[in-house]
């Protein structure tokens, strides 16, 4: 440090060096997203043409049954539904994803070489939690047809981004699948005597493609394989089945074959105009921002697709990076702009102000150095540390003033004790770094600041410091200080207690703020989730069971033309699907809220039929959505149960509306084999699989037709069958005469399950219920008392939401948390002191310090909220830091006076400036987090600044009622007498 000083050039050299180098890494700065709480695998599997029943007992359960063996896993939770099976597993916090992965595909991979030959592959993602899409962008050619740009989507740009680092699961919307359909004729068939399956399976077997071995010759080896597989439509037309009669039997006597689109599971419009939609979903650990960017890159590449983004959460997440980064800037520019109306000289101004910029510019560089991703949290506490690092500029900048020549090796204890007493306050946050990810980022931000700032200030402030001090003899600043001297000194002068009834009012006062402190930390109502600022609101329609897609499509086509006519409202995307739609609403948060946004989508509903609608944002203006789950053996038990449970629920006052995650299917018909089928001889399994692939039309096999995999698809010809046309269907029987279903079946009707759900194994049923934003207590008391009511058969369990007792326990350990960092502090002071008195005296200043940021929730009728927590427990270790800066004085002027009260004044009047200076700057410092929009930051810069406010009053309150402890009781001086003299 003092060599650096007596050589300006090395110091030039060395701060350049640093500035390039820094600058080099910043280059190659990752900016992102926050890290997500969760890791979700999700292992997604297609079986066309088969009911939820089916699905779940031919993959979900082998599939659940495999995976469940594997460490680490916390919850599987899963949906069988036609034609698709969903697995959702999600890890414990300490489980290795990678590594999981590994033996999870595996475990799959095993499993699903069992499967029928039909099944598609099992898909596995790295999904978010979520399970929303981060990126929605639609597509539109007037030279390509709908199904033909669906296709070109599917098999050129999906490929494409699948590739891009980070991305999950793709859902196409307006998918349409190629594929070969093998209608046949029921009543030629059954004038044949030739069955259904008997097609199907001499299909099978004449479509063979296997390895035969090798031929070897003396010089070489010549591989041989069998191939029998159809070339074309019309071989497929010609292919022999048998000869009945002397008469050849071909495919095409008994049925016709095309290529055409299966039905689309979606149906995607833009506006009210179907459209080609992607649904790009992120995996968990997935840098949003850098993902977003990358899509948008890629899809601007095809433009004669027209690509239309609709929704771009990474264009979120960057917009708000940018406002915090802007936030840091403002707030070095603000505290250089303080610095300057003090010094009024722009040199020393300059030379203060130097520490800020290369602090923020080292850190940067190292983040980048060492792989560390910047994001909002991590910028929010940069933001918020500019303020709290210049105190170390005033330090010495103090020292300087009074001595250009000694060194600043006595300043290092006390910046070291101030800096301690701010970081030790976080390293009992570490406990949460599993349940909330982002506190890792947010210690590991102050901890680098604070560590840089020390190491900087040290080596490169004093040199400049000092030449800019040898060229101003005086500072007059520009703002009066002299006035706040004075009311603070005397503040502390009528604060002292001359006599035993003073001492005992404000020991009474000093008792009665910090427990109202206490009481209000503990009893101030608990915010359960903070408000979402988002331009994008998300709806969910459900329809009665059974409703197709294309009259769900037709249904809500009046909906979305309302919506899209109100004002603030820029575009509307629908995604139609079984008995269901999914409704985004981007809109300028400017013109409408969320709020108006609810009553609007309420007030329409009549628009749907017998739709009805169900918002899926969650917060402040929504109201707080919860799910439950109940697990037992038997759906028919489950389904009753919920629904009573849902009636009694949707009574209660506090309940808004209550959502059931199942519907009651239509009535199925069920074929009963009569006696008719015994006396011709037909086994039921042969009717059975007759029947199956009549209305199923169900894959057969798959066709490599010119380097593509097609589903052959084998069925009856009409795409829509009655009741009574299926009554009269022809089924060939063993005396070569035609028969009816309605000769050989018996119908009934009976509801069964179109979705079947289960919780890790079990069979389940959930439903959700959404409750107004109300304190985190009440809603416990209120959910308790009444599930507590409810008497469930013997095997039969709810889960709760989690989000409820994960917030309550998260208070109470912040609570405890914050006793621990006053203990840390207290710990560190003793330390540092050799003195356990003195500490004390520095502690005392928490209690009322706390006051003021608790007291204006209490007035804004706001609740207390985690960041805030996070920022009182923060604020405790910051406060303390000018107790320390006046017990340093104070020791320094006992030992030179011989009233230890005239010593106190004299070391506030001689701390006032600095202390007055690094309040300020650090309330400054935290005044540009308002604007970011950010409820994280807002939280937190509201606590600190309030905070630092209230901490600096009460310095000067009632640090005269601890002299007593300390010091001798002799009379105070003047307090004119006390300002002069230490002015002289």
């Amino acid at each position: 440090m003092e060599a650096l000083r007596e050589h300006p050039t090395r110091y030039v050299l060395l701060l350049l060096s640093l500035i390039v180098i820094s600058l080099l890494f910043v280059s190659r700065l990752e900016i992102g997203n926050p890290p997500s709480v969760e890791k979700v695998f999700t292992i997604t599997t297609h079986y066309y043409g088969v009911d939820a029943e089916e699905i779940q007992k031919v993959i979900t359960i082998p599939l659940e049954n495999a995976i469940s063996i594997l460490p680490g896993i916390k919850t599987i939770k899963s949906i069988s539904e036609t034609n698709t099976s969903r697995i959702f597993v999600t890890l414990h916090p300490t489980t290795e994803a990678q590594e999981f992965y590994l033996d999870l595909r595996e475990q799959v991979d095993l499993v699903s070489s069992r499967f029928p030959r039909a099944v598609q592959r099992p898909q596995i993602f790295y999904s978010d939690t979520t399970r929303e899409p981060v990126f929605i962008v639609s597509f539109y050619s007037p030279a390509l047809p709908l199904p033909r740009l669906a296709e070109y989507v599917k098999e050129k740009l999906v490929p494409e981004l699948q590739k891009l680092s980070g991305i999950g699961e793709i859902i196409i919307g307006g998918e349409a699948v190629e594929e070969v359909r093998i209608s046949t004729y029921p009543d030629r068939m059954a004038t044949y005597g030739i069955s259904i399956s008997q097609l199907v399976r001499n299909l099978q077997k004449a479509y063979l493609r296997q390895p035969l071995g090798e031929l070897r010759t003396r010089s070489s080896q010549i591989p041989v394989f069998f191939d029998s597989s159809f070339t074309s439509l019309e071989d497929m037309l010609e292919f022999p089945l048998l000869y009945e009669r002397d008469t050849l039997i071909r495919v095409k006597d008994l049925a016709s074959v095309e290529k055409g689109y299966r039905e689309p599971e979606r149906i995607s419009r833009i506006n009210g105009e179907t459209r080609v939609v992607l649904y790009i979903h992120a995996s968990s650990e997935a840098n949003i921002l850098l993902l977003s960017k990358n899509i948008r890159n890629f899809v601007n590449g095809y433009e004669e697709l027209q690509p239309l983004v609709v929704y771009d959460q990474g264009a979120k997440v960057e917009e708000e990076v940018k406002r915090l980064f802007t936030a840091v800037m403002i707030s070095i520019g603000s505290l250089v702009v303080l610095m300057f109306l003090f010094t009024r000289n722009l040199r020393l101004t300059l030379s203060l102000s130097l520490p800020l910029p290369l602090t923020i510019l080292v850190a940067f560089a190292l983040f980048s150095l060492l792989g560390i991703t910047v994001h909002t949290y991590l910028l929010s506490s940069l933001a918020l540390g500019v303020g709290l690092i210049i105190d170390t500029s005033f330090v010495i900048f103090e020292h300087r003033r009074h001595s250009l020549h000694t060194p600043l090796t006595p300043l290092i204890p006390p910046v070291i004790a101030s800096s301690l007493t701010t970081l030790i306050t976080l390293l009992p946050l570490w406990y949460l770094r599993y349940e909330y990810v982002w506190i890792e980022s947010l210690i590991m931000g102050f901890i680098f600041l604070f560590s840089l700032s020390f190491i900087i200030h040290f080596f490169f402030l004093d040199p400049p410091l000092s030449q800019s001090l040898l060229r101003v003899r005086n500072i007059r600043p520009l703002l009066p200080l002299t006035p706040l001297r004075k009311f603070f000194l005397s503040l502390a002068h009528g604060a002292y207690p001359e006599n035993r009834v003073r001492r005992a009012l404000m020991w009474g006062g000093y008792a009665g703020i910090s427990v109202l402190s206490l009481i209000l930390l503990l009893l101030l109502p608990k915010e359960i989730t903070p408000p979402q600022l988002r331009d994008t609101y998300f709806l969910r329609v459900e329809y009665p069971p059974g409703t197709t897609i294309e009259a769900v499509d037709r249904f809500i086509q009046p909906y979305l033309g309302y919506l899209s006519q109100q004002p603030g409202i820029l575009l509307v995307e629908s995604r139609a699907e079984r008995a269901s739609a999914n409704i985004s609403l981007k809109f300028d948060p400017s013109r409408i809220y969320p709020e108006e946004l609810k009553d609007l989508t309420e007030k329409g509903e009549s628009l749907l039929g017998k739709g009805k609608v169900f918002t899926e944002e969650s917060g402040e203006e929504t109201g707080i959505q919860l799910e439950y789950v109940l697990t037992g053996d038997d759906y028919d038990t489950l389904k009753r149960h919920i629904s009573q449970i849902a009636k009694r629920l949707s009574a209660q006052h506090w309940v808004s509306e209550v959502v059931l995650h199942f519907k009651d299917p239509p009535p199925s018909l069920i074929l009963k084999p009569s006696m008719a089928s015994s006396f011709y001889r037909v086994a039921p399994d042969e009717m059975g699989n007759t029947l199956r692939w009549f209305i199923q039309r169900p894959v057969a096999l798959k066709w490599l037709f010119n380097g593509k995999e097609l589903d052959l698809r084998v069925g009856m010809a009409p795409e829509s069958v009655s009741p009574q046309d299926l009554s009269f269907l022809p089924l060939p029987a063993s005396s070569q005469n035609t028969y009816t279903v309605r000769q050989f079946f018996s119908t009934t009707t009976s509801t069964l399950p179109s979705r079947y759900y289960r919780y890790n194994r079990q069979n389940a049923l959930a439903f959700s219920f959404r409750v107004p934003p109300m304190p985190l207590e009440r809603l416990s008391t209120l959910l308790k008392g009444f599930f507590s009511s409810l008497e469930l058969p013997p095997g039969y369990a709810f889960h709760p939401d989690p989000l409820i007792a994960t917030t309550q326990k998260s208070y109470s350990l912040l609570l405890l948390l914050l006793i621990l960092a006053a203990f840390l502090i207290l710990a560190v002071l003793i330390i540092q002191s050799n003195s356990v008195v003195q500490p004390l005296f520095v502690l005392s200043i928490i209690p009322p310090s706390l006051l003021f940021p608790l007291l204006g929730l209490l007035l804004a009728r706001r609740s207390l909220s985690f960041p805030i927590l996070l920022g009182l427990i923060l604020l405790s270790g910051i406060c303390v830091n000018n107790f320390i800066l006046i017990s340093e004085r104070f020791l320094f002027f006992k030992k030179r006076c011989t009233n230890h009260y005239k010593a106190l004044l004299l070391s506030l009047n001689h701390r006032f400036e600095s202390l007055f200076l690094s309040t300020s700057t650090s309330m400054i410092g935290a005044i540009p987090m308002f604007w970011t929009r950010n409820p994280f930051s807002t939280s937190l810069a509201y606590t600190l600044f309030i905070g630092l406010a209230g901490a600096f009053l009460f310095t000067f309150w009632f640090v005269p009622l601890f002299l007593p402890s300390l010091t001798s009781r002799k009379s105070p001086e003047a307090l004119s007498d006390i300002v002069q003299e230490d002015r002289v």
